[in-house]
């Protein structure tokens, strides 16, 4: 299963800022920036209850603007299929798929859909 944010469509003004998760103890957000039709800085803020009160914790990091549909046909080009493909109400992705590949070759696949090598280890 693979869940995701659709970020093609950018987002304006006070709508780039997301909730995430939130419970007793913490409240977590992101705020999108949108450098490219390519990618997205994505800037978490975690607030975290403490006994001295509320803290924040901050982070940034880069991701892909990647279409649901362009995702689905790369999966499925990599000899999977798509169970599944549907937005979700959060504003979420989820697409299920299936393969009958052993394990090694299922890392193989997903080191290609993401454009990388895969790591070994020793």
């Amino acid at each position: 299963m693979l869940t995701y944010r659709d970020l093609t469509q950018q987002l304006e003004g006070t709508d780039r800022s997301l909730p995430v998760a939130s419970d007793d103890a913490r409240i977590m957000l992101c705020a999108l920036d949108y450098d490219s039709p390519e990618a997205v800085t994505v800037n978490d803020l975690v607030y975290t209850r403490t006994p001295e009160g509320w803290q924040l914790h901050k982070s940034s990091y880069p991701k892909l603007r990647i279409a649901a549909d362009a995702l689905a046909e790369r999966i499925e080009a990599l000899g999977f299929t798509v169970t599944h493909h549907a937005p979700e109400p959060n504003g979420m992705e989820r697409s299920d798929s299936e393969s009958g590949e052993e394990p090694g070759k299922m890392k193989r696949q997903r080191a290609s859909l993401l454009g990388t090598s895969p790591k070994t280890s020793m």
